[in-house]
C-alpha cells in the first residue's frame, strides 16, 4: 500500500541524495585536489590537467544520460523495485571502487579505474532518476501528487546543504 511504502522510499531517496551531491559535485568542487590526483597518477602537466578533470565529469554525464533512457524503457516491462535494486547495487559498488582508486598506487591505471567508476556511478544514479518520479506520480494520493513530486524535488535539491546549514542554527 502507498501509505506503508511512502516513508521508507522518501528516506532512502533522501539518504541517497544526501550522499550523491557531494560525490557528483566533488570533481568541480575540488579542482586543486583532483589536479593533484591527475598530476600524481598520470604525471600530466598543469596545462593538461583540466582536460582529464573534464573526462571525469563527462564520464558521469554520458553514462547517466544513456542509462536514464535504458532504465526508463526497462521500467515499462520490468518491476521498478528490481531496477532500483540493480541501480543501487551498481551505484554502491562504483562508489566503493571510486574511493579505492584514490588509494591505489600512483599509476595511470588508478586514474582510469576512477573514470570507469565515475561512469558506472552514473548508471546507478540513472535508475533512481528515471524510476522514482513516475513511481511517486503513480502511487501518491490523488489530490497530493504535486505535493509529493515537489517534496521529492525539494529533497533532491536541498538535502545536500543541510549538514552545512544546520549547525549554524541554535
Amino acid at each position: 500500500p502507498p501509505g506503508v511504502t511512502r516513508w521508507p522510499l522518501l528516506l532512502l531517496n533522501a539518504d541517497r541524495l544526501k550522499t550523491k551531491k557531494p560525490c557528483a559535485g566533488i570533481v568541480p568542487g575540488a579542482p586543486v585536489q583532483f589536479g593533484g590526483y591527475v598530476a600524481r597518477t598520470l604525471h600530466a602537466p598543469s596545462s593538461r590537467q583540466s582536460a582529464y578533470i573534464g573526462l571525469l565529469t563527462s564520464a558521469f554525464i554520458c553514462s547517466y544520460s544513456i542509462a536514464s533512457l535504458a532504465f526508463g524503457h526497462l521500467a515499462r516491462s520490468r518491476p521498478p523495485f528490481l531496477l532500483l535494486g540493480v541501480g543501487l547495487s551498481i551505484w554502491l559498488v562504483s562508489i566503493g571502487l571510486s574511493g579505492t582508486a584514490y588509494w591505489l598506487p600512483d599509476a595511470p591505471a588508478s586514474f582510469y579505474l576512477f573514470v570507469l567508476t565515475r561512469a558506472t556511478s552514473g548508471v546507478g544514479e540513472a535508475a533512481f532518476q528515471a524510476i522514482v518520479p513516475p513511481y511517486v506520480e503513480d502511487f501518491a494520493p490523488a489530490g497530493q501528487k504535486s505535493l509529493y513530486l515537489a517534496g521529492s524535488s525539494l529533497i533532491r535539491r536541498h538535502t545536500p546543504f543541510f549538514p552545512y546549514v544546520a549547525p549554524r542554527f541554535p
